[in-house]
């Protein structure tokens, strides 16, 4: 590929430097036949040396080659769709250590989560952000679904905060099913029925989670993960039990706000995996919807035309800031220019020209 290869030396590539297998780019590009890319390499002079390069290369060990129909085996199992690996809802059901347990109807636990997952007196309003994270299918589904459902599901998570922070006369949500997931790095996995469209019984599957520092602000709050037919609550919990066994949870330098069990810690440059994710090999991060409760996100939810911001991890986003963001000097410039340009200007700047009219006795014309 001619652009690639320019790129690479526009960026101080050597095509010169020798590889593990002592060979040379330039020598891989005359033996081969890539004409163009040998005239842009400049290899004419080591033209005569290029296949005695590639004659001396060891060959492979065999203990370390792989078989390419093994390798092919391996391939198209890492690219099995996770739905295709899941069990029957009612397998997981009936299996005592994937089923999500029930709890007690009449149990007198307070499941409340936002500060009151925090240890008590650590809550600091004024660098601590209230969010819940709704996973892109179920950010979706609230899009489609009919507003009475969207408001039902709205009050399962307004239930879900302090009672002296929740909206008058809504009740504490009431969770139905529990479990613990994860080994060492544990956290709690809840299922709150509520009512969805034609008064059908859906359950949120949420958990309770912190986050690190992101300009200035700690996130405390509600993860959704799915909503779910509390007949398949067992299988997805096996689903999430399953990603999160296959994530790789690295040791991140977080602050995060000094909690109770039970809580995800959620690092500002961690990803989850997709549900929906294909294999360790061929996986991919899940795409969080975040709701700024402070804000008034979870009304908001029911406006038309809200546009709840998709969660980026902290690495990417000083990136996309390094790129495209302007500093205060940098806006103030931009202003300036534009308010000199705007002299004798169209009025309008989109939608065709309506041209300044022109003084009279000037000697000019319009245009």
């Amino acid at each position: 590929d001619v652009k690639t290869v320019r790129v690479c030396l526009e960026v101080g590539a050597s095509p010169s430097v020798l590889n593990a297998d002592n060979t040379r780019a330039i020598d891989i590009a005359y033996r081969f036949g890539f004409d163009e890319i040998s005239d842009m390499l400049g290899t004419s002079h080591l033209q005569t040396n290029s296949w005695k390069y590639l004659e001396e290369v060891a060959p492979i060990d065999p203990d370390l080659r792989k078989d390419w129909e093994d390798t092919y085996e391996v391939a198209k199992a890492a690219a099995v769709p996770a739905e295709a690996l899941r069990e029957s809802p009612e397998k997981c059901e009936a299996d005592e250590e994937k089923r999500m347990h029930f709890l007690e109807p009449h149990n007198t636990i307070d499941f409340s989560c936002f500060e009151n997952r925090l240890v008590e007196g650590t809550f600091n309003s004024s660098t601590t952000r209230r969010t819940v994270l709704l996973n892109k299918d179920v950010y979706n589904w609230c899009k489609t679904v009919n507003p009475a459902a969207r408001s039902n599901f709205i009050n399962t998570l307004e239930g879900l905060k302090p009672p002296e922070i929740r909206r008058p006369h809504v009740p504490a949500t009431p969770i139905r099913r529990r479990s613990i997931v994860g080994t060492i790095i544990t956290f709690e996995l809840l299922a709150a029925p509520f009512k969805a469209e034609y008064a059908k019984e859906m359950v949120a599957l949420l958990t309770p989670f912190v986050s690190g520092s992101v300009d200035g602000y700690k996130s405390i709050g509600i993860l959704v993960w799915a909503v779910v037919k509390d007949e398949e609550a067992s299988m997805y919990r096996t689903l999430i039990s399953n990603v999160e066994f296959l994530r790789n949870k690295v040791a991140l330098e977080d602050d995060f706000p000094p909690h109770r069990p039970g809580v995800l810690e959620l690092g500002v440059d961690m990803h989850l995996l997709d549900l929906t994710s294909t294999s360790i090999w061929t996986t991919s991060a899940m795409e969080l919807r975040i709701l700024n409760v402070d804000e008034g996100d979870l009304d908001n939810l029911q406006a038309k035309g809200f546009d709840a911001r998709r969660r980026i991890v902290l690495s990417d986003l000083l990136t996309n800031r390094k790129i495209f963001n302007k500093d205060d000097a940098e806006e103030e410039d931009q202003a300036q220019v534009l308010n000199r340009c705007r002299v004798n200007m169209s009025y309008h700047v989109i939608g065709g020209a309506d041209l300044a009219p022109y003084q009279k006795g000037s000697g000019g014309t319009p245009g």
